[in-house]
């Protein structure tokens, strides 16, 4: 009898720590987890100059040359070259492959019919990645200045947000085979209790998935970016999905608060977030779509033809024409504006950079100049230093000589050839502002 109540026991207890073994989740084959770690640009702490917003028209300050003080002294001059300064954190992200997973739905006759469903298994974690600013004043002029935080680093404390607000927008093209041609698809993550339940049970019914409006009430703690502690899990999910996609992308906001200021034409502002946008390609058709996979990243290609059409499937942003003023002291340059290069969308040539290699300067630029708040003096001279890349502006502003330099700044690709591209970086995963 003693000995049947110890097989019992042990037998109990085994039972119990097997449960208690199979309630930890999973781990992952290396490569299966993708990690893009937190990577602040630090063009996002501050914004270009600019006049200050609200101040035009009727508003602005009285434009006069002082007898004594310099022009930049007076409120007009104070008012036009404003630079605004602002903290920026950002989280880690990470994901599992883009799947597809058929599930039972009932019709509105009762019928239990079997629906696909595409999601997307994430997880977040707040190593506590930020840029702050410390002001420095100087103790000549009383002026008060914001530079990055480069002694100490980020304070254990110090979280400029522990929780997330995002979205994830499915974007893809379908192809008519009739015509060969391409149209674009957008698609909304959904959110259903019941469908996430169902994720976790096929991917691992021991790691909780929570839904992007679970996950607005979920504190995010700080933890070592170094370190193997996990963080907390969520699942995007899309219905109704075109069966024939080839080309998706998924683009999610609300890891980052970075954004950027634009001054359109007019003078107005928009706002630009920085976006995640991950790449993905599907080699498969309509038929038992859960069982075609989809690839992280994009078809590889030598072809300059499908390239272009790669870069326009993933909307992958062309040139820009960044203007930089030189510091005479240093010679070291400032970037003071960013204007669109005007390509055109069958040679890929600049008309911005051809205006320029003919000696003028275009309006566009002309205009981003003023929507930085300078005005380019009557001498201004304009010297081509790169055909089609790269010009110099000098003038004299003051009774001082001023230097600009106009540059070409290719993003994700640039021209080859007279009629082709090639990519300059892994296109996997990138930032965009939108």
């Amino acid at each position: 009898m003693f000995m049947l109540r110890l097989v019992l026991v042990t037998l109990c207890l085994g039972a119990f720590l097997t449960s208690d073994a199979a309630a930890q989740p999973r781990d992952f084959a290396p490569g299966v987890l993708q990690v893009i770690e937190p990577k602040i640009d630090g063009r996002d702490t501050h914004s270009l100059p600019m006049p200050l917003p609200g101040l035009d028209g009727d508003l602005a300050p009285e434009d006069y040359t002082p007898n004594f003080p310099a022009r930049t002294e007076t409120l007009y001059g104070q008012t036009r070259q404003i630079i605004f300064y602002r903290d920026v954190w950002q989280h880690e992200f990470a994901f599992l492959p883009l799947r597809q997973l058929k599930i039972p739905s009932t019709d509105e006759l009762g019928r239990v019919q079997q629906r696909n469903v595409w999601y997307l298994v994430y997880r977040l974690r707040n190593v506590g990645a930020a840029i702050t600013h410390d002001a420095v004043t100087d103790p000549n002029t009383g002026r008060t200045d914001y530079v990055p935080r480069t002694e100490g680093g980020i304070p254990a404390d110090y979280t400029l947000s522990n929780r997330f607000f995002g979205r994830f927008i499915l974007n893809g093209w379908v192809q008519d085979l009739e015509t060969d041609m391409y149209s674009e698809v957008t698609y909304t993550d959904q959110v259903s209790p019941a469908i996430t339940r169902m994720i976790q049970q096929e991917e691992d019914p021991d790691r909780p998935l929570l839904d992007r409006i679970q996950l607005t009430q979920k504190i995010l703690e700080r933890v070592p970016a170094d370190s193997s502690e996990d963080g907390v899990w969520g699942v995007a999910i899309w219905y109704n999905v075109d069966p024939s996609i080839d080309f998706a992308s998924v683009r999610i906001t609300g890891l980052t608060n970075a954004y950027r200021i634009v001054v359109n034409p007019d003078g107005t502002l928009d706002f630009r977030y920085r976006t995640l946008q991950l790449n993905f390609w599907r080699p498969g058709d309509g038929i038992q779509q859960d069982q075609d996979a989809i690839v992280f990243g994009i078809p590889l290609t030598d072809d300059p033809l499908k390239q272009i059409d790669f870069a326009r499937r993933y909307r992958l942003p062309g040139p820009l024409i960044r203007g930089e003023i030189v510091d005479q002291n240093t010679l070291r340059s400032n970037l003071i504006f960013e204007a669109d290069a005007d390509l055109d969308s069958v040679s890929f040539e600049s008309g911005v950079a051809k205006q320029l290699d003919a000696g003028q300067i275009p309006d566009s630029v002309s205009n981003a100049f003023a929507n930085a708040g300078i005005s380019l003096g009557g001498d201004a001279s304009l010297i081509t230093t790169i055909g089609g890349q790269q010009w110099t502006i000098n003038d004299t502003w003051e009774g001082q000589p001023r230097a600009f330099v106009i540059k070409l700044q290719p993003e994700f690709w640039e021209k080859s050839g007279e009629t082709g591209i090639r990519f300059i970086r892994s296109l996997d995963y990138l930032w965009i502002y939108e």
